[in-house]
């Protein structure tokens, strides 16, 4: 995605090329915001199994 040559080569393809960075983008942003999910999920989880249980 940083290479310049690919990125440079994309836009001279016009439309199709920047519509080619954009999902590219979008779906960095979208495996980002997901792995960040996971990170507190699995972060409370943990949390929680550290947790002494509560008696009734």
């Amino acid at each position: 995605m940083l290479n310049p040559k690919w990125y440079e080569g994309m836009l001279s393809h016009g439309d199709e090329g920047v519509r080619e960075l954009s999902k590219r983008l979008v779906n960095i942003m979208g495996c980002i915001g997901v792995n960040l999910r996971l990170k507190f999920l699995i972060n409370v989880a943990f949390r929680r199994s550290l947790d002494p249980p509560k008696s009734p």
